[in-house]
């Protein structure tokens, strides 16, 4: 099930923490509702137990060498890893994007587009980080109980990038007074291709990992976001000026990855190394289109 990976540069831990941490800092920040689909966990699963469907190797994240130390989960222990991801070179301009077929997205406003966005000061906001040596003792961290969410809203997906964990919850909401419709591919998991009529929430689960899979709407067809499904919670997105932090990892040896449709990631990654209640500052990372 899992891949082993390359290593690169090592980061050593410095700094302490007085905090205990319970649990990496992914796929557990978004708010409580009610769901307006079924209510159990199995209410609308996107993956096949078949066998017609294997989880996408790119997301199989165990390394060589890669994992907590003595290879169980301290988590009382747990420490963060922080870095800001940069953008080198000249970004495109900003553009929006056509949505005149439909008035009534029109009359909101614009709607930018979203592929690479880069701040003032250089920084790369929607990268998607995760810790790379968890997913053999995925199973330790304790399941994930809020769920994920991501809004049709102005006739654009918030967020625009989705990290979830497998078998976590995925709030899909329609917050427009207009039909949406959201069309799920990916290579692990089972398409999903379904109408939201007005203002709504479905609940989606989704049982394989896998990196990049895509969402779009096809009634308005600008409409698009990027979902990343992970075994464990040690992930992040990075924020508009670039900056990410991962909490709650316990204390190993590990990779960290980046990965971004629009510009060329390392594939080495980088080594960091976690130490007790500790934390490691990965610094600046910068990708190139």
């Amino acid at each position: 099930m899992r891949n082993r990976m390359r290593t690169a540069v090592t980061v050593l831990v410095v700094a302490c923490l007085g905090l205990s941490l319970v649990a990496c800092g992914g796929g557990d920040d978004k708010k409580d509702t009610k769901k307006t689909s079924s209510s159990s966990k199995k209410k609308s699963t996107s993956s096949s137990k078949s066998g017609t469907k294997k989880a996408d190797n790119s997301a199989n994240m165990t390394a060589g060498g890669s994992g907590p130390m003595g290879g169980k989960l301290d988590l009382a222990n747990a420490g963060t890893i922080k870095g800001i991801v940069k953008f080198a070179g000249t970004p495109p301009a900003a553009r929006n994007l056509d949505t005149s077929k439909d008035k009534w997205c029109s009359d909101q406003g614009a709607v930018m587009d979203e592929t690479l966005v880069v701040s003032s000061t250089g920084g790369l906001r929607d990268v998607f980080v995760y810790v790379e040596g968890l997913d053999d003792v995925a199973d330790q961290f304790p399941e994930s109980d809020k769920p994920a969410r991501i809004t049709q809203e102005g006739c654009r997906y918030h967020p625009h990038v989705l990290g979830v964990r497998v078998d976590q919850d995925v709030e899909v909401v329609n917050a427009d007074a207009t039909t949406h419709n959201y069309h799920f591919i990916g290579r692990a998991n089972d398409e999903i291709n379904k109408t939201q009529p007005k203002p709504g929430t479905n609940v989606e689960v989704f049982e394989a990992s896998e990196l990049s899979a895509s969402l779009s709407c096809d009634i308005h067809a600008w409409m698009s976001a990027i979902v990343h499904v992970v075994e464990h919670p040690c992930f992040a997105v990075s924020a508009e000026d670039g900056s990410f932090t991962i909490t709650g990892v316990p204390p190993g040896k590990y990779k960290l990855r980046f990965v971004h449709g629009a510009v060329k990631t390392s594939k080495d990654g980088v080594d960091v190394t976690v130490g007790s209640k500790g934390t490691a500052d990965v610094g600046e990372i910068s990708f190139s289109k």
